[in-house]
């Protein structure tokens, strides 16, 4: 969250111009940053099936924060939720879900781009962006042992390192730190071309986790992500 002092509110060319004033960088010095706090937990479900149970959080911006995780018997699968109520501000806001997720130390990051597999930071042109990455699928950490797959089919960006504000890095030879922490970048009104300005209203996303032992390489397991994003929707549509 961006504290911006606005001289006419709700003045567009005003609004624009705040966030052209970003340039490349995707938070400047004066923002506040806030973090879900943990209020409530309830089971929703425990069956010979699978096991569900609800996260409720207190968050600044949200009228409504919960996550669902859904842990299943018989398969190595843990799906999970975010579901939120989202407050109307004008101000440049982002919204990101921490993944601090790992299969060993010695894994390695591997995106599901357009047309082909790459590492950030290694598989990519000196002096290009190395903060936030788009995705098809999902990503996967992948060792010679095994593989902790994740696929993501409502949000594509994926946002690596640290939060705090800083100035935007450029990739460099000697640069090839692939292992920050990952979050997914749920929501911004940076740019006009993936929410509303005020970004209020409700959101779910949904991810799925997998840890596969016998997947060690990534092409078999961004496949895996493929599959765990195209999933069956069942619904009833009569009573008859």
């Amino acid at each position: 969250y961006s504290k911006i002092e606005y001289k006419y509110k709700f003045d567009p060319e005003e609004i624009t111009s705040v966030r052209r004033d970003y340039g490349r960088n995707r938070s400047i010095l004066s923002s506040e940053q806030f973090a879900g706090k943990l209020i409530n937990a309830k089971v929703l479900a425990n069956g010979p099936l699978f096991a569900r149970v609800q996260l409720k959080y207190e968050l600044k911006g949200t009228l409504y924060s919960v996550i669902e995780i859904t842990v299943y018997r018989d398969k190595p699968q843990i799906d999970f939720s975010y579901i939120l109520g989202k407050d109307t501000v004008w101000e440049p806001e982002a919204l990101y879900l921490s993944l601090p997720f790992k299969y060993s130390k010695e894994d390695t990051l591997w995106l599901d781009k357009t047309g082909a597999n790459i590492r950030p930071r290694i598989d990519q042109l000196p002096l290009t962006m190395n903060k936030f990455y788009t995705m098809q699928n999902g990503y996967s950490k992948v060792t010679d042992d095994g593989s902790l797959i994740i696929s993501s089919p409502d949000t594509p960006l994926l946002r690596l390192g640290s939060l705090t504000p800083s100035v935007m890095t450029k990739e460099s030879m000697s640069s090839k730190q692939n292992n920050d922490i990952q979050y997914s970048w749920l929501m911004n009104n940076y740019w006009e071309t993936n929410f509303a300005t005020s970004l209020g209203g409700f959101y779910r996303f949904d991810y799925h986790m997998y840890i596969a032992k016998d997947i060690n390489n990534e092409k078999d397991a961004m496949n895996k992500a493929k599959d765990l994003a195209h999933n069956f929707i069942v619904s009833q549509v009569t009573y008859e």
